[in-house]
């Protein structure tokens, strides 16, 4: 359903795709439009650059204790920056094909994966669900 979507304005599919805390498909296997990805910086230097500015900007106020440096997690550096890799550019048109709104369901051994792929543009799930399911 990714490889062909039904919908010809997807550039980007994978199975979940989530805007929180950045816009990213978790597992980072997807599906993509040459012409979209090709407007991608190089995932390395897009990891660099990510880095860069969480250095620069964000590491600052760890230091005054005005967020905790757990959170610098959450801004998509190190391994993260390849997941929101994917996301990064204005021109995205994401969809996906999972009908459950969290990861974890899909880490189950008791799925029923016969029922529950349905392409779709994203993002099909609330916020609400899916900050509840980070």
């Amino acid at each position: 359903q990714c490889v062909n979507p039904t919908n010809a304005t997807c550039n980007a599919c994978g199975l979940l795709w989530t805007p929180i805390p950045w816009q990213h498909t978790p597992g980072n296997f997807f599906a993509g439009h040459c012409s979209y990805i090709q407007q991608l910086k190089p995932p390395e230097e897009f990891r660099q650059k990510v880095e860069e500015f969480v250095q620069n900007n964000i590491e600052p106020l760890v230091k005054s204790k005005s967020i905790l440096a757990d959170d610098i997690l959450m801004l998509g550096v190190g391994r993260y920056a390849y997941e929101q890799w994917l996301g990064s550019h204005p021109g995205l048109s994401p969809c996906d094909v999972s009908q459950k709104d969290s990861i974890g369901y899909w880490r189950s051994k008791d799925r029923n994966t016969s029922h529950d792929f349905h392409f779709q543009m994203a993002s099909r799930h609330s916020v609400e669900k899916l900050v509840a399911n980070c």
